[in-house]
């Protein structure tokens, strides 16, 4: 594989793109990818997560993203039924952001 996007459900409305970070490292690749993850799902307005819950990357120390050696990013969306509901759009959104992602690093 060449990257890694996980999608992990929540109780709360919110939408995070995590990378992998800690204080002395980031995973430039995954940064990136998780920032065109949330530039896109702002712009498709895939989930109305309300004004205060707008997307965001962040990093984090999250297993999956640590034991990876791809770029990786896990998006955490929420309420549940809303990220179940809007499923194929989020898929349809993460993959698109993969596009741009390897056309940048390509």
């Amino acid at each position: 594989a060449h990257v890694y996007v996980g999608f992990e459900a929540q109780a709360t409305p919110a939408v995070v793109a995590y990378f992998y970070q800690i204080p002395t490292y980031e995973s430039a690749g995954g940064r990136a990818l998780a920032e065109l993850i949330v530039e896109q799902l702002h712009d498709a307005k895939v989930l109305d997560t309300g004004r205060d819950a707008r997307p965001t990357a962040r990093g984090g120390r999250l297993p999956v993203l640590r034991e990876t050696r791809m770029p990786a990013v896990l998006l955490q969306v929420g309420p549940v039924r809303a990220a179940t509901d809007a499923g194929p759009k989020l898929a349809a959104v993460a993959l698109r952001a993969i596009e741009l992602w390897t056309l940048r690093t390509g």
